[in-house]
């Protein structure tokens, strides 16, 4: 079994330590296990490859991130909270490393790593392991007291909407 994690963000950072920590725990199982992230750390582990490793590479990240931002700004009133888009990233089903695996790992996939429209494109199992509410609610990290994910979202408490 080979087994893909995507982990978005710095791999020293919240969510992706515990990611890097179930990689290292199924390679200890014997099981082939490899990361692709857009983290500039990669622990000079050959079983860890990063998309942002060049200068270009780097720069192409910084502007993928500030796009999937960009659609939030025009929601003036809205809380300063974390909120993603995933309308701007890689697609990840062009790397060799997806190719390569039988299952694909979601983890925390924002900041522009990676471009929902990618994943509709998966043709192999996913396992989604849910570090925040993302997945969920499609928008908003933690939704706080909100449940309007759980009919449609619309008239958002954190980007101060009034419409659906």
């Amino acid at each position: 079994m080979k087994v893909l994690h995507l982990i978005g963000g710095e791999l020293n950072d919240g969510a992706a330590k515990g990611a890097y920590l179930l990689h290292q725990g199924l390679l200890n199982y014997g099981i082939e296990s490899r990361i692709l992230t857009n983290s500039r750390e990669t622990f000079n582990d050959s079983t860890v490859e990063s998309i942002a490793q060049s200068n270009n590479q780097k720069i192409i990240k910084e502007i993928r991130s500030k796009l999937d931002y960009f659609p939030i700004m025009f929601y003036k009133k809205r809380k300063k909270i974390i909120f993603s888009t995933a309308l701007f990233g890689y697609d990840f089903t062009n790397h060799p490393l997806y190719k390569w695996a039988d299952i694909i790992n979601l983890h925390w996939i924002n900041g522009g790593f990676i471009n929902l429209r990618s994943i509709s494109k998966v043709r192999k199992p996913i396992i989604w392991t849910m570090r925040d509410m993302w997945p969920m609610t499609g928008g908003c990290h933690y939704s706080l007291d909100c449940r309007n994910y759980e009919k449609g979202c619309g008239y958002c408490e954190q980007l101060c909407s009034k419409s659906k």
